[in-house]
Protein backbone atom coordinates (compact mmCIF):
# COMPACT_ATOMS: atom_id res chain seq x y z
CA UNK A 1 0.00 0.00 0.00
CA UNK A 2 3.02 2.19 -0.46
CA UNK A 3 4.24 2.30 2.81
CA UNK A 4 8.18 1.91 2.90
CA UNK A 5 8.74 0.32 6.04
CA UNK A 6 5.96 0.18 9.14
CA UNK A 7 4.36 1.93 11.41
CA UNK A 8 1.58 4.13 9.92
CA UNK A 9 -1.24 1.79 7.89
CA UNK A 10 -3.46 -1.04 9.50
CA UNK A 11 -2.85 -3.43 6.60
CA UNK A 12 -2.70 -7.28 7.20
CA UNK A 13 0.30 -7.24 5.41
CA UNK A 14 1.82 -5.35 9.01
CA UNK A 15 -0.01 -6.15 11.69
CA UNK A 16 -0.92 -9.50 10.97
CA UNK A 17 1.20 -11.94 13.11
CA UNK A 18 0.81 -15.99 13.01
CA UNK A 19 0.59 -17.53 16.50
CA UNK A 20 1.58 -20.52 16.85
CA UNK A 21 0.97 -22.82 20.11
CA UNK A 22 2.67 -25.48 21.12
CA UNK A 23 1.87 -27.73 24.37
CA UNK A 24 2.23 -31.37 24.63
CA UNK A 25 -0.48 -33.28 25.35
CA UNK A 26 -2.94 -30.42 25.77
CA UNK A 27 -2.92 -29.02 22.20
CA UNK A 28 -3.47 -31.40 19.04
CA UNK A 29 -0.65 -30.86 16.58
CA UNK A 30 -0.65 -29.77 12.85
CA UNK A 31 -4.16 -27.90 13.85
CA UNK A 32 -4.90 -24.63 12.50
CA UNK A 33 -7.64 -22.24 13.83
CA UNK A 34 -8.63 -20.00 11.34
CA UNK A 35 -10.29 -17.56 14.12
CA UNK A 36 -8.53 -14.20 14.89
CA UNK A 37 -6.88 -13.39 18.85
CA UNK A 38 -5.06 -10.52 19.75
CA UNK A 39 -1.70 -10.26 21.52
CA UNK A 40 -3.70 -8.63 24.75
CA UNK A 41 -5.44 -12.17 25.16
CA UNK A 42 -2.01 -14.02 25.03
CA UNK A 43 -2.18 -13.01 29.70
CA UNK A 44 -5.26 -14.47 29.85
CA UNK A 45 -4.34 -17.63 27.90
CA UNK A 46 -1.17 -18.32 29.40
CA UNK A 47 -3.02 -18.04 32.99
CA UNK A 48 -5.36 -20.59 32.01
CA UNK A 49 -3.14 -22.85 30.69
CA UNK A 50 -1.32 -23.16 33.80
CA UNK A 51 -4.62 -22.96 36.13
CA UNK A 52 -3.54 -19.32 37.37
CA UNK A 53 -6.17 -16.39 38.23
CA UNK A 54 -6.06 -13.23 36.25
CA UNK A 55 -6.71 -9.54 37.66
CA UNK A 56 -10.64 -9.28 37.27
CA UNK A 57 -10.06 -5.89 35.48
CA UNK A 58 -8.00 -7.05 32.40
CA UNK A 59 -9.13 -6.76 28.75
CA UNK A 60 -7.37 -10.09 27.92
CA UNK A 61 -9.79 -13.22 26.98
CA UNK A 62 -8.40 -16.32 27.15
CA UNK A 63 -8.19 -18.66 23.79
CA UNK A 64 -7.37 -21.80 25.64
CA UNK A 65 -10.05 -23.46 24.73
CA UNK A 66 -10.25 -22.47 20.89
CA UNK A 67 -6.17 -23.78 20.78
CA UNK A 68 -7.18 -26.94 22.21
CA UNK A 69 -10.26 -27.47 19.91
CA UNK A 70 -12.82 -27.21 22.73
CA UNK A 71 -16.01 -25.16 21.06
CA UNK A 72 -15.98 -21.58 23.19
CA UNK A 73 -16.48 -18.06 22.59
CA UNK A 74 -14.38 -16.18 20.33
CA UNK A 75 -13.47 -12.44 20.11
CA UNK A 76 -16.04 -10.48 17.88
CA UNK A 77 -13.14 -8.28 16.59
CA UNK A 78 -10.04 -7.81 17.35
CA UNK A 79 -8.75 -3.80 17.36
CA UNK A 80 -5.54 -1.71 16.28
CA UNK A 81 -4.35 1.69 15.95
CA UNK A 82 -1.97 3.80 15.08
CA UNK A 83 -1.41 7.17 16.42
CA UNK A 84 1.80 7.82 14.76
CA UNK A 85 0.65 9.58 11.53
CA UNK A 86 -1.09 12.17 13.55
CA UNK A 87 2.22 12.33 16.42
CA UNK A 88 4.94 12.82 13.36
CA UNK A 89 3.20 14.15 10.30
CA UNK A 90 0.27 16.04 11.44
CA UNK A 91 -1.83 13.32 9.81
CA UNK A 92 -4.86 11.62 11.12
CA UNK A 93 -4.62 9.02 13.43
CA UNK A 94 -6.33 5.03 11.93
CA UNK A 95 -8.21 2.88 14.07
CA UNK A 96 -9.26 -0.64 12.61
CA UNK A 97 -11.68 -3.51 14.41
CA UNK A 98 -10.65 -7.22 12.31
CA UNK A 99 -13.61 -9.62 12.45
CA UNK A 100 -12.46 -13.54 10.87
CA UNK A 101 -13.80 -12.07 7.45
CA UNK A 102 -13.71 -8.39 7.32
CA UNK A 103 -11.67 -5.47 8.08
CA UNK A 104 -13.10 -2.02 8.99
CA UNK A 105 -10.34 0.72 9.47
CA UNK A 106 -11.55 4.16 10.53
CA UNK A 107 -9.95 7.14 9.04
CA UNK A 108 -11.02 10.33 6.95
CA UNK A 109 -12.08 8.10 3.94
CA UNK A 110 -13.24 4.79 5.90
CA UNK A 111 -12.38 1.27 4.33
CA UNK A 112 -13.87 -2.03 4.65
CA UNK A 113 -12.14 -4.98 3.46
CA UNK A 114 -13.65 -8.91 3.20
CA UNK A 115 -10.21 -9.90 4.24
CA UNK A 116 -11.03 -13.86 3.42
CA UNK A 117 -11.40 -13.53 -0.21
CA UNK A 118 -9.21 -10.39 -0.41
CA UNK A 119 -6.35 -10.75 1.64
CA UNK A 120 -4.33 -8.21 0.06
CA UNK A 121 -7.23 -5.77 1.14
CA UNK A 122 -7.72 -4.06 -2.58
CA UNK A 123 -11.31 -4.02 -2.92
CA UNK A 124 -13.03 -1.28 -0.30
CA UNK A 125 -16.54 -2.24 0.31
CA UNK A 126 -17.22 0.32 2.54
CA UNK A 127 -20.07 2.15 0.19
CA UNK A 128 -21.48 -2.00 -0.91
CA UNK A 129 -21.41 -4.02 2.60
CA UNK A 130 -22.78 -0.41 5.10
CA UNK A 131 -24.16 -2.96 7.63
CA UNK A 132 -21.05 -4.56 8.06
CA UNK A 133 -19.08 -1.71 8.11
CA UNK A 134 -21.13 0.10 10.93
CA UNK A 135 -21.60 -2.93 12.96
CA UNK A 136 -17.62 -2.86 13.13
CA UNK A 137 -17.54 0.44 13.27
CA UNK A 138 -19.53 0.35 16.55
CA UNK A 139 -17.82 -2.02 18.15
CA UNK A 140 -14.37 -0.19 17.53
CA UNK A 141 -16.52 2.79 19.12
CA UNK A 142 -17.27 1.19 22.10
CA UNK A 143 -13.24 -0.34 22.75
CA UNK A 144 -12.20 3.06 22.01
CA UNK A 145 -15.10 4.41 24.90
CA UNK A 146 -13.45 1.69 26.97
CA UNK A 147 -10.17 2.82 26.79
CA UNK A 148 -11.04 6.20 26.98
CA UNK A 149 -12.06 5.79 30.78
CA UNK A 150 -8.43 4.59 31.44
CA UNK A 151 -5.90 6.67 29.50
CA UNK A 152 -2.22 5.79 29.83
CA UNK A 153 0.04 8.40 31.46
CA UNK A 154 1.80 9.97 28.29
CA UNK A 155 5.48 8.45 28.03
CA UNK A 156 8.68 10.37 29.01
CA UNK A 157 10.90 11.77 27.00
CA UNK A 158 13.52 9.53 28.38
CA UNK A 159 11.26 6.33 27.14
CA UNK A 160 10.91 8.68 23.40
CA UNK A 161 14.49 8.39 23.46
CA UNK A 162 14.42 4.71 23.49
CA UNK A 163 11.93 4.55 21.05
CA UNK A 164 13.55 6.45 18.50
CA UNK A 165 16.77 4.62 18.77
CA UNK A 166 15.00 1.98 17.68
CA UNK A 167 13.18 3.69 14.62
CA UNK A 168 9.35 4.10 16.08
CA UNK A 169 9.83 7.85 16.17
CA UNK A 170 11.46 10.58 14.22
CA UNK A 171 10.36 13.52 16.53
CA UNK A 172 7.08 15.09 17.81
CA UNK A 173 4.68 14.97 21.18
CA UNK A 174 4.88 11.70 22.93
CA UNK A 175 0.94 9.89 22.48
CA UNK A 176 -1.41 10.43 25.43
CA UNK A 177 -4.84 12.78 26.14
CA UNK A 178 -3.50 14.62 23.57
CA UNK A 179 -3.87 12.06 20.53
CA UNK A 180 -7.21 10.93 22.07
CA UNK A 181 -9.71 10.91 19.04
CA UNK A 182 -11.96 13.08 20.80
CA UNK A 183 -9.09 15.87 21.14
CA UNK A 184 -8.88 15.88 17.21
CA UNK A 185 -13.01 16.27 16.74
CA UNK A 186 -13.59 18.87 14.24
CA UNK A 187 -9.75 19.16 13.29
CA UNK A 188 -9.07 18.35 9.76
CA UNK A 189 -6.53 15.90 9.24
CA UNK A 190 -5.33 14.56 6.33
CA UNK A 191 -5.99 11.25 5.44
CA UNK A 192 -2.49 8.80 5.56
CA UNK A 193 -3.71 7.25 2.25
CA UNK A 194 -3.13 10.63 0.26
CA UNK A 195 0.08 11.52 2.47
CA UNK A 196 2.42 8.03 2.26
CA UNK A 197 4.46 8.85 -0.56
CA UNK A 198 5.68 11.59 1.58
CA UNK A 199 6.44 9.67 4.52
CA UNK A 200 8.83 7.16 2.08
CA UNK A 201 9.84 10.35 0.27
CA UNK A 202 10.82 11.26 4.12
CA UNK A 203 12.73 7.84 5.00
CA UNK A 204 14.79 7.89 1.70
CA UNK A 205 15.46 11.22 2.84
CA UNK A 206 16.57 10.18 6.91
CA UNK A 207 18.42 7.45 5.23
CA UNK A 208 20.76 10.50 2.83
CA UNK A 209 21.09 12.08 6.04
CA UNK A 210 22.61 9.21 7.99
CA UNK A 211 24.70 8.47 5.64
CA UNK A 212 26.06 12.01 4.95
CA UNK A 213 24.27 12.85 1.77
CA UNK A 214 22.75 16.51 2.93
CA UNK A 215 22.32 17.70 -0.45
CA UNK A 216 20.46 15.00 -1.59
CA UNK A 217 18.34 14.71 1.78
CA UNK A 218 17.72 18.24 1.03
CA UNK A 219 16.27 17.76 -2.39
CA UNK A 220 14.30 14.90 -1.69
CA UNK A 221 12.69 16.90 2.03
CA UNK A 222 12.55 21.13 0.18
CA UNK A 223 10.18 18.37 -2.44
CA UNK A 224 7.94 17.33 0.79
CA UNK A 225 7.93 20.65 2.68
CA UNK A 226 6.14 22.05 -0.39
CA UNK A 227 3.69 19.72 -0.78
CA UNK A 228 3.08 19.35 3.42
CA UNK A 229 3.85 22.52 4.72
CA UNK A 230 2.56 21.47 7.99
CA UNK A 231 4.43 18.43 7.94
CA UNK A 232 6.78 19.28 11.46
CA UNK A 233 9.41 16.53 10.68
CA UNK A 234 10.05 16.72 7.30
CA UNK A 235 10.95 20.50 8.52
CA UNK A 236 13.30 18.99 10.75
CA UNK A 237 14.93 16.92 8.97
CA UNK A 238 15.26 20.16 6.47
CA UNK A 239 17.40 22.06 9.06
CA UNK A 240 19.48 18.77 9.51
CA UNK A 241 20.23 18.68 5.94
CA UNK A 242 21.21 22.44 6.10
CA UNK A 243 23.70 22.21 9.37
CA UNK A 244 24.84 18.93 7.90
CA UNK A 245 26.29 21.49 4.63
CA UNK A 246 27.11 24.11 7.53
CA UNK A 247 24.53 26.87 6.76
CA UNK A 248 23.40 26.90 10.39
CA UNK A 249 21.81 30.35 10.08
CA UNK A 250 19.32 28.36 6.98
CA UNK A 251 18.95 26.09 9.67
CA UNK A 252 18.01 28.43 12.25
CA UNK A 253 15.44 30.15 10.07
CA UNK A 254 13.34 26.60 9.02
CA UNK A 255 13.63 25.91 12.74
CA UNK A 256 12.09 29.34 13.78
CA UNK A 257 9.29 28.89 11.19
CA UNK A 258 8.75 25.16 12.34
CA UNK A 259 7.99 26.47 15.79
CA UNK A 260 4.47 28.83 14.48
CA UNK A 261 3.35 25.74 12.73
CA UNK A 262 1.72 24.25 16.26
CA UNK A 263 1.74 24.23 19.72
CA UNK A 264 4.13 23.72 21.96
CA UNK A 265 4.51 20.19 22.49
CA UNK A 266 4.10 19.37 18.35
CA UNK A 267 7.04 21.79 17.58
CA UNK A 268 9.18 20.94 20.78
CA UNK A 269 11.30 18.72 18.40
CA UNK A 270 12.58 22.19 16.59
CA UNK A 271 13.04 23.85 20.01
CA UNK A 272 15.38 21.17 20.85
CA UNK A 273 17.12 21.17 17.55
CA UNK A 274 17.22 25.52 17.76
CA UNK A 275 18.73 25.38 21.36
CA UNK A 276 21.26 23.07 20.12
CA UNK A 277 21.93 25.12 16.97
CA UNK A 278 22.26 28.48 19.29
CA UNK A 279 24.90 26.49 21.26
CA UNK A 280 26.72 25.62 18.59
CA UNK A 281 26.89 29.15 17.31
CA UNK A 282 28.24 30.11 20.41
CA UNK A 283 24.96 31.59 21.32
CA UNK A 284 25.00 30.23 24.99
CA UNK A 285 22.31 32.19 26.70
CA UNK A 286 19.77 31.89 23.84
CA UNK A 287 20.29 28.66 23.93
CA UNK A 288 19.74 27.91 27.86
CA UNK A 289 16.82 30.12 27.22
CA UNK A 290 15.78 27.87 24.80
CA UNK A 291 16.57 24.71 26.47
CA UNK A 292 14.51 25.90 29.53
CA UNK A 293 11.75 26.48 27.64
CA UNK A 294 11.62 23.01 26.12
CA UNK A 295 12.09 21.67 29.62
CA UNK A 296 8.83 23.06 30.64
CA UNK A 297 6.94 21.46 27.12
CA UNK A 298 8.33 18.04 27.90
CA UNK A 299 8.77 15.60 30.54
CA UNK A 300 12.30 16.42 32.33
CA UNK A 301 15.37 13.91 31.86
CA UNK A 302 19.07 13.61 32.27
CA UNK A 303 19.53 14.37 28.40
CA UNK A 304 17.64 17.98 28.91
CA UNK A 305 19.57 19.03 32.37
CA UNK A 306 22.90 17.86 30.70
CA UNK A 307 22.25 19.64 27.60
CA UNK A 308 21.63 23.13 30.01
CA UNK A 309 24.45 22.29 31.84
CA UNK A 310 27.30 22.55 29.32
Amino acid sequence: HGELTHGVFLYDETIRVPLLVSYAGAIPAGKRIPDVVGTVDLAATIAQALGQPLPQQTDSKSFWDLARGVPGSTREAVFSESHLPQIEFGWAPLSSARSRAFKFIQAPRSELYHVESDRDERQNLVDQDKAVGDRLAGLLRDAQTDQAADLPQAVTEEELDRLRSLGYFQGSKAPGKATDAAALKGRELPDPKDRIKKQAELQLASFDLSRGQFLQAETRLRVIVNGDPGNITARCRLADARIGQNDLDGAAKILSETLTLGDAAATSPALWRLAGLQRRRGQFDKSLSLYREYARVVPPTDRVAKAMAR
